[in-house]
């Protein structure tokens, strides 16, 4: 039996293990301490549009070439170091326990992100912080996202976009609930 070729490539905060005489994009690499391994595929694709951050963890948003980019998420958030913190998903529910807005899209969501605010605040985090968020919509119509978008666009940092999903759902816990929105994130 032949011996299997691990390389590993450091792409700055991402490493890709590949096995085989070649990765994916085509180049022979070997571990440098540190260093990317020759190779202008992975250097193109590991430059194209990075967004790296200067302060605590080290969070790097990238939205590759190849990939749409459709300016509101990230579509790739690399974190190495700091804290993780995962948030539950978050619905139109007040202190009380009572929904807010029942099948008002708008209001929900703007519920959900208060609701987001607090849970964050707890662990010690803003939603500067943020890497992921996934958003769960009851009968996800394309109306939806703009409604969705302008509401998020208020809580969420322009300059540090998370990676984000939006997925339509048949039904969330409760009737009246339109939205729930999961987050992660990360500090130092």
């Amino acid at each position: 039996m032949l011996p299997r070729i691990v390389d590993i490539v450091n792409l700055s905060l991402l490493e890709a293990v590949v096995t085989g005489p070649q990765s994916r994009s085509g180049c022979r690499m070997r571990l440098y301490t540190g260093h990317l391994a020759d190779c202008p595929a992975l250097l193109r694709r590991r430059n194209a549009m990075t967004t790296p951050t200067t302060a605590g963890p080290q969070v790097e948003f990238i939205n590759p070439v190849g990939l749409a980019n459709f300016g509101t998420f990230s579509q790739v958030a690399a974190v190495r170091g700091g804290k993780t913190i995962h948030v539950s998903g978050q619905v139109a529910w007040n202190a009380d326990g009572k929904v807010v807005g029942a099948g008002d899209l708008a209001a929900q969501t703007v519920q959900v992100f208060e609701n987001l605010k607090v849970a964050l605040a707890a662990a010690g985090a803003t939603f500067s912080d943020l890497v992921k968020i996934v958003t769960y919509v009851v009968d996800l119509k394309p109306a939806d996202r703009a409604v969705i978008s302008e509401i998020r666009a208020r809580y969420v940092d322009p300059a540090r976009k998370p990676a984000s999903t939006m997925i339509g759902v048949d039904a969330l816990v409760m009737a009246e609930l339109r939205i729930e929105v999961e987050a992660v994130a990360v500090v130092a």
